[in-house]
């Protein structure tokens, strides 16, 4: 790379350079109106002093080891600003395997409303509904954020008007770096696809491939005029294509054909569902495992309610009350005798007494 030469910084020198009709109306017309609104900035008093500006800057960029293909990098501070908001850095090698596990989960709308309010703020500040141009400069605009981050490989979109209709279709392809980040971009597309009233058509996934196409067309909330959904009534419409957009992604049929723990995970949440051992070596492995971390890594007062949870969670029995270790078998005796028995000897080992009264059980320490 060259270096700059310390001569003057006087403008004296001219250089002659040929723009075509459309650049140079389109540069006068950009200088005339940021003078105006900017009338102390130096940097837009003439159309000359816009060029040394630009032209200084630009190669004090390429003097830091950039290069002219990062423009396509570049974020607007706007875009900078909404996402340093939303976002941390973090070392992708123990992010990737850690939103493994939430791989087929849907973010509580509570959790997240502050994000959308703001991301559908940002959207109807910059992007005229009945004009499809605003929305691709805005996609560009979002997607160099997701090139900056090197969790990207590629995106792009395709907008086109329907015949003598106000709505749009089109489609978003992406192709990710990382595996489970690039499933969890595809689920936030999902959902913002959602939160500006744009209903998913069809949906490609490969993993393998890591590569996501969502065909898509507007509903009448992409035009709506409001661009608060705190209080608005279509607040609930917006949130219902939300989730018929996330299910293309986290379904059973997908759920099914991956790992057994997505599955075993979501199977966990009904109480309905027991976990059981296929023999007694099985079961009294697992047990002496947590016996052994509860005495060597816990503490003697949340000794006895770490072997109740343990039952608890795998649906044999439910605690009623932690402080006084109060729980009631969610098994039957008839069919599950072996394993109320196991329960009750186990934890007898550890308590002066199990006390029962009226199907209720509680443990003497």
């Amino acid at each position: 790379m060259t270096t700059r030469k310390y001569l003057s910084n006087r403008k004296t020198s001219t250089q002659n350079i040929s723009l075509s009709p459309a650049l140079k109306e389109w540069i006068e017309r950009y200088v005339r109106v940021m003078h105006k609104d900017n009338p102390e900035d130096d940097r837009f008093k003439s159309i000359s002093a816009f060029y040394c500006y630009c032209m200084e800057s630009l190669l004090n960029i390429f003097e830091k080891g950039k290069s002219i293909d990062d423009f396509d990098r570049l974020m607007d501070r706007e875009t900078v600003d909404f996402y340093d908001r939303f976002t941390s850095n973090m070392l992708i090698p123990y992010i990737e395997p850690a939103v493994a596990m939430d791989k087929y989960y849907m973010l509580e709308f509570r959790a997240i409303t502050r994000y959308f309010i703001t991301f559908l703020k940002l959207w109807k500040q910059n992007v005229d509904p009945y004009d499809p141009e605003t929305s691709n400069i805005m996609f560009e605009r979002l997607k160099r954020r997701y090139l900056s981050s090197n969790l990207t490989k590629d995106m792009s979109i395709e907008i086109n008007k329907k015949k003598g209709s106000k709505h749009y279709t089109g489609y978003i392809e992406h192709i990710g770096t990382y595996k489970n980040l690039h499933h969890l971009n595809c689920k936030m597309m999902c959902e913002v696809l959602g939160i500006l009233g744009i209903k998913i058509t069809d949906f490609f996934y490969s993993e393998k491939d890591m590569y996501y196409r969502i065909d898509c067309e507007t509903t009448e909330l992409f035009f709506s005029d409001e661009d608060d959904i705190k209080e608005r009534k279509d607040k609930k419409e917006r949130i219902d294509i939300l989730r018929y957009n996330v299910e293309f992604l986290i379904n059973f049929q997908r759920i099914v054909n991956d790992k057994d723990y997505y599955l075993w995970s979501k199977m966990a949440e009904d109480n309905d569902v027991i976990i059981n051992f296929n023999n007694q070596k099985a079961r009294d492995k697992w047990f002496k495992n947590i016996e052994k971390d509860a005495q060597k890594y816990g503490m003697r007062e949340n000794f006895h309610l770490t072997f109740l949870k343990f039952f608890d969670r795998m649906h044999w029995i439910r605690i009623i009350n932690e402080q006084d270790l109060e729980f009631q078998f969610e098994i039957t005796d008839e069919d599950f005798h072996a394993e109320k028995e196991f329960v009750l000897n186990t934890l007898s080992k550890h308590c002066r007494e199990i006390v029962e009264e009226k199907g209720i059980y509680y443990l003497e320490k």
